[in-house]
């Protein structure tokens, strides 16, 4: 496992398109990915393939791989998520925190360097690191891409020299998160802004403290649907692969992506922008969302 792996890791907000991502993406050969590749999910159900998980092929190779390197592998709960685990514990808030001032940080993570936090955070890094470079081994690829969306992740990838990393933020429309986590999750408006708000005030603090501008990537969801193969071009492009002329998004046996529905049906056709919200959002929504991140959104370009 000496070859370099370069780690792409996505950030979004929830319902802001990440699986339209890892299905893009993830339909290169030289990129390796299972999409949410942190996030525990139901052993029981259906891969992206079509096979339930313990008799998908894929995964029964990943697991006897890792298990010859001495590791374990629970298909549905690998143990990597980044994030507190305890509640109400205000010093373990504290060291995942992240501050706007990068000196802020970095003092804070001296002060728990030799925390049990810190040692329950290089514990996962150090299982992350190698039961991805495990795939990119056993698939012969030299990119990973993961979708987990977790900040957290990223801001402590990014603090390992030895990893190559590069950022991608899909950005969506707030208006649009919000509409979509009301409808669909059934969020309290203040939650869907709240959770709009944290996500993408997390990833601009990361943005500034740990990532060099060539290892970040912005794009907008409704630039992508609206423009696909300018936005592919751009996507593959920072990832970079040698040749993305022809793909087969069409293949869903080798597709293996945790996420939405959509992993079971994404055939490479990339519908319109959704602006729905412009018709089911409230005036006292908006007014919400204007007063909390109506900045923020226009800073993103949405007017």
């Amino acid at each position: 496992m000496n070859k370099d792996i370069r780690y792409l890791y996505l950030h979004s907000v929830e319902h802001s398109g990440s699986t339209l991502i890892a299905c893009i993406l993830g339909a290169h050969p030289e990129i390796s990915t299972v999409g949410e590749f942190s996030i525990d999910f139901p052993k029981k159900g259906l891969c992206a393939c079509g096979k339930k998980y313990d008799h998908c092929k894929f995964w029964e190779n990943w697991s006897r791989k890792t298990r010859e390197h001495g590791l374990d592998f629970n298909i549905g709960n690998l143990g990597i998520n980044l994030q507190p685990e305890h509640n109400k514990d205000k010093l373990e808030d504290l060291f995942y925190y992240n501050f706007p001032i990068k000196k802020i940080d970095m003092a804070v993570n001296f002060f728990f360097r030799s925390s049990r936090y810190n040692k329950v955070v290089q514990k996962k890094l150090s299982r992350y690191l190698a039961l991805s470079r495990i795939l990119c081994e056993i698939e012969d690829t030299g990119i990973f891409l993961d979708t987990s969306k977790n900040p957290y992740q990223i801001k402590f990838l990014a603090q390992q020299p030895d990893v190559n990393l590069r950022v991608i933020s899909l950005i969506r429309n707030g208006r649009a998160v919000m509409n979509s986590l009301v409808e669909r999750e059934k969020y309290s408006p203040e939650q869907a802004v709240a959770v709009w708000k944290w996500g993408n005030r997390n990833i601009e603090i990361i943005k500034k403290n740990f990532l060099k501008e060539d290892n970040f990537l912005q794009i907008r969801l409704e630039d992508l649907c609206d423009n696909p193969e300018k936005y592919k071009k751009v996507l593959f492009e920072f990832c970079g692969v040698t040749d993305y002329s022809i793909i087969d998004y069409a293949n869903f046996p080798h597709r293996h992506i945790v996420g939405n529905s959509m992993r079971h049906k994404f055939d490479g056709t990339i519908k319109k922008h959704d602006d729905s919200w412009k018709r089911k959002l409230s005036k006292s929504h908006l007014k919400l969302f204007n007063s909390e991140c109506g900045k923020l959104n226009e800073s993103y370009g949405y007017r």
